[in-house]
């Protein structure tokens, strides 16, 4: 049921991402059969850098959306992340080119988890 949903917020995310993209936001909100999500827009290096880091709390239906100018190779790791996540990996056309699920929390394994990814030019990251 989770990634169903998914899908169907990531196909929304596609349909307006025209949209967001022209009006420079810095959240969206995306709706969908099975309820609205809200995702923070990451688009400038600082902001990919810092991600969801030193986040304690993020609500069900919140996440991350990076936008990256070209499509290459993405490096995510789990430095300073207190939250267990998922990823969802998109090339410039928006079909799925890979996923990283169940990535820890660096206090849960010890050390960062890092996820080199497939080229992609958009990731999705929400709660595992």
């Amino acid at each position: 049921m989770k990634i169903s949903s998914l899908f169907l917020v990531i196909l929304t995310i596609f349909l307006v991402s025209v949209f967001f993209w022209l009006r420079k936001e810095n959240h969206c909100i995306v709706s969908s059969s099975s309820g609205d999500w809200i995702f923070e827009v990451a688009r400038t290096r600082e902001e990919h850098m810092r991600g969801l880091m030193n986040r304690t709390n993020l609500c069900e239906r919140c996440g991350m959306l990076f936008v990256f100018d070209s499509q290459f190779p993405q490096v995510f790791w789990m430095k300073n992340t207190y939250l267990p996540l998922d990823m969802y990996f998109y090339d410039d056309k928006w079909i799925l080119v890979d996923v990283a699920r169940n990535m820890r929390p660096e206090w849960e394994t010890g050390e960062p988890m890092m996820y080199k990814s497939k080229p992609a030019k958009y990731v999705v990251e929400v709660l595992q």
